[in-house]
């Protein structure tokens, strides 16, 4: 197989992907490496992938969809909330259908908060987050590019 050589510039950009993904591996290691979660059924969970026309939150699901085989888990479960469009993930729902202690990503994307003013994307992702701190027994982990509150943001 003949070896690509990346132009100097690609291969920065790549060496940072690289490196922001080794950092988050370095920070979960503790987390990864537990029996617990490595024998669960159902070890990661990627919450409301975006699976729509945005190329740019398409790009960020592939980064993650990367990072978590990188990870080593070559299966892990999806669902959705608002953003993962055409089919491909089951609802979240209330996530009674998935069993506590394993490790739950939110998709990254700009829909935390009310960067872009709106709520109805951000406040559905938000409540999930707090179903599952109340369900417990779960690993969370947010990988959102944007996070804004202000003042006037329903609760």
């Amino acid at each position: 197989m003949p070896t690509i050589v990346a132009p100097p510039g690609k291969q920065n950009w790549l060496q940072c992907i690289d490196d922001i993904q080794e950092d988050i591996m370095g920070r979960l290691s503790d987390h990864l490496s537990n029996p617990a979660l490595v024998n669960h059924p159902t070890p990661l969970l990627l919450i409301d992938p975006a699976y729509g026309i945005n190329v740019g939150d398409n790009m960020i699901a592939y980064g993650e969809l990367v990072l978590i085989e990188r990870m080593g888990f070559m299966n892990h479960t999806e669902c959705k909330v608002i953003q993962s469009r055409g089919g491909v993930s089951e609802p979240c729902g209330n996530f009674s259908h998935i069993p506590g202690g394993g490790m739950a990503f939110w998709h990254g994307g700009g829909n935390w908060g009310d960067l872009w003013n709106r709520p109805a994307l951000a406040l559905p992702r938000m409540k999930t987050f707090l179903q599952l701190v109340k369900k417990g027994k779960q690993s969370l982990v947010c990988l959102s590019l944007t996070i804004i509150r202000n003042k006037n943001i329903e609760k």
